[in-house]
This record gives structure tokens, sequence and C-alpha cells, in this order.
């Protein structure tokens, strides 16, 4: 998934925010940045599909989890998880899913779908299913937010499918010739391919086709075609991924000169393990220098730093150096999903002092979002304070009335005070 957002309409109680904005930067910055790339490939027995990671958060990791009664293998990448959430995965199956992020699509509560309550819709995917036709089963079956995001899933049979919100519902954009291509728009949106103006979107395609075999050399000429790099935004991580062999292939910071090679089901049979993706590469590229040096970096993991160190004063007075703080342009991140991750962070650990007043200098950075003030209502009702909670879940109804799950708590609320 990829690129930053403009201000999002959160849906609260699902945790697809932090499935997309570590990578939404290229609405934030007019639209200029690209996002990601995904392709699949697929001739006879050979299904391989790729994923460029384009952000900029350069902590990135990969995890294994092994099989059990209930659940599938299965790898995931990403960023950080005390923060953020898993960005893409393979399960044992030779199943893979990753996600993209688009300018908001109108994205609508479908009132005739129950709402998906896990955690992680890309985790439930990976441990229960091995199709993309059962994938298409709970899409069907649960109203999934597409405010932001499209969905991307491919199998070993070398079926795949886009899910994206276009035309005012729910698309199925299923793989008609060898290849499928996504990147950071909504196909829908366009009466034919010909009519799409996403260059890396013709890059892909114009490699696809000039060869009927998909080999890896062939998807590591798109990976290389498509990244990106600018001060803002840069591929942070490419995956190549052979579904039928259960093979990844993964490459740092668009340096294809060298790859770290993983069998899936091998790697299964060592247990679950994880890895920072930069520490299994032996050389750090220039381009990886450059960005450490010059480029923007979410914020979030330093703030809670000095908020562990020094306090939750300090931290908002820091907060407040940092966000003006620039190299060649401003080296911190601090948009509302992130304040917020530092907040979860606080409040996931009972901290509910720090947690409080970091909801609140949300708040005051971001006064007409409904989210931030479903935040502070959590952390009061934490806190044992119902009529403070109670405040500012109207607060957020009033920013956002169609939130039904606000106004469920707010029922309830005032039952119980009756």
């Amino acid at each position: 998934m990829c690129a930053l957002s403009r201000k999002p309409v959160l849906r609260l109680g699902k945790p697809i925010f932090l499935l997309i904005f570590p990578l939404m930067l290229s609405f934030l910055f007019n639209d200029i940045s690209p996002g990601c790339t995904f392709v699949i490939k697929t001739h006879g027995e050979t299904v391989i599909v790729d994923y460029n990671e384009d952000s900029i958060e350069p902590r990135t990791k990969i995890w294994f989890y092994t099989p059990s009664d209930e659940s599938y293998g299965y790898v995931i990448w990403g960023y950080d998880r005390y923060s953020y959430r898993s960005q893409g995965g393979m399960n044992d199956q030779g199943l893979f899913i990753d996600i993209n992020s688009v300018g908001f699509t109108g994205w609508v509560n479908d009132p005739e779908k129950p709402d998906f309550e896990g955690d992680d819709e890309i985790e439930y995917i990976l441990t229960h299913f091995a199709t993309v036709d059962e994938v298409v089963e709970f899409f069907q079956q649960y109203d999934i937010d597409l405010s932001y995001a499209i969905f991307i899933v491919a199998d070993a049979q070398g079926k795949s499918v886009i899910f994206e919100w276009g035309k005012g519902r729910l698309q199925t954009l299923f793989k008609k010739k060898d290849y499928q291509i996504a990147t950071n728009f909504v196909q829908t949106e366009f009466d034919s391919p010909e009519e799409y103006t996403d260059q890396r979107y013709r890059i892909a395609r114009q490699i696809l086709q000039s060869q009927k075999a998909p080999t890896i050399d062939l998807i590591r000429r798109v990976l290389s075609a498509t990244r990106f790099e600018a001060y803002y935004c840069r591929t942070l991580y490419s995956i190549i991924c052979d579904l039928r062999n259960r093979q990844i292939y993964l490459y740092h910071f668009h340096n294809f000169e060298e790859v770290v090679v993983y069998n899936l089901l091998k790697e299964l049979e060592k247990g679950s393990r994880s890895y920072a993706i930069p520490s299994l590469f032996g050389v750090r590229s220039f381009s990886e220098r450059f960005s450490d040096q010059y480029g923007s970096e979410y914020g979030a993991r330093d703030l809670i730093k000095i908020i562990e160190e020094k306090g939750i004063d300090e931290g908002i007075k820091r907060f407040w150096e940092m966000k003006e703080e620039t190299r060649t342009i401003h080296r911190y991140v601090f948009d509302e999903w992130l304040v917020k991750s530092v907040g979860l962070s606080f409040l996931s650990r009972n901290r509910t002092e720090e947690a409080l007043e970091i909801f609140k200098l949300n708040s005051q950075l971001y006064p007409e979002s409904c989210d931030v003030y479903y935040n502070l209502a959590e952390a009061y009702m934490k806190n044992g304070d119902k009529p403070m909670a109670m405040e500012n879940y109207r607060k957020a109804l009033e920013r956002n009335p169609d939130e039904r799950n606000i106004q469920r708590i707010l029922n309830k609320l005032k039952h119980e005070k009756d």
C-alpha cells in the first residue's frame, strides 16, 4: 500500500487508516507524488507478482508466522507494528494481498452488510483464505472501508482481482489478460485502460507486453522502471513472489543488484520470527544514505522516546519544535494519524495520562476531525471519566453524524446514566 492522504474521513472501529496512512504521501503533496505499484504476470504454470512499497518510513520489517489448526502460515511485510499495521503479505497457500492508497473514492457504508470487526483485514485474509474466490466472498459479505484504498489479491492458480470503490459501488476487477496492474487510482472511473494517464501503469504495461513468459528478470524490470525517489517519498523495499513455488525475492531501497530470497514453506519450519529489512542487506545504497540525511521521516517513534525519557510535558514542548524543524523540507511529518499512533501506543499500555495529552494535542491540530474526539473519548472512558467521554463522543458525532458506532456508544452510555 502506498502514498499519503489529504484529510480523510475515518471510519471508526476500523483499523484501515493504519493500513493506508503510512503510505499516503502522494496526495499530501498536491497529488504529484507516485505511490506503490503492483503487477501480476502469468503463463502456463507460472504465477509471479511484484510490489514496490513507496513511502518515507525507512524502518521496514518482515514477519513470518507459523500455521496452526485455525490458520494458514504466512509472511507479512511493512513497518514497525508497534505503531503501524501490516501492509501486505503471502500465505502458505500462495495467496498474496496488498493495498494501494487512492484519493477519496466517495465510499459510503452499506447498511445491508455487517462491519468487519477484526483488527486487521490483511492478516484475517491471509490466515483464513487460500484463493481469490474466497476473498471475493469475504468482500461481498462484509462492509470493507474503501474510502482511500484499493485491495489487490492474487492466488497460486493465477487468478487476481482488484477491489475498489468506483461509480458509487464496490467493484471487483478480475485479471482478463496474462497480466494485471494496480497503482494509485480507481480504474473504474475510466471507460477503458487506454484512458489511464498514470505513467507507472503505462510503463509497467509496456514491459509486461514485451515478453510472454513471466520471469523474475522481467518483473524486476517493472520494479526498477516504476520505482520512485524524492525527498518526500521513495521506494523503500520491493517484493517479487513466485506464488506457485512460494518463493519470495526481497530488495531494499530499489537496489536490484542485491536480493534476499526466502522459500516461505522452509522459512515457516523455523518458527515465527521477524527481521528488520535493512539489516538483511550488506550494502547501504547512496539513495538510502541520502534519504537519511535530507528526507522527511515519521516523527512518532522519536516523540515516544522523548516522552518515555523526559515525560509528557517535555514531549509536548519538543513536539512543537520538531514540527517546525527542517532540512531541505520539514524533517518530521506529524499528520493526524501519526499523532494518533503516539497516543494509541500509550493507551495500549494503560498510560492514560500521556495518551490524553497527545489526543488533546491532536484535537488542537485537527479540530474538525471526528476521529480525534473519538480517541479522546476512548481515553477518558479508559480513565473512568464518563462525562468527559460523552462530551467528546458528541463532538465526534457532530463532525460525522453518520458514524453509527459512536451513536450506539452514546445511546448505551445515556441508558446507563438514566
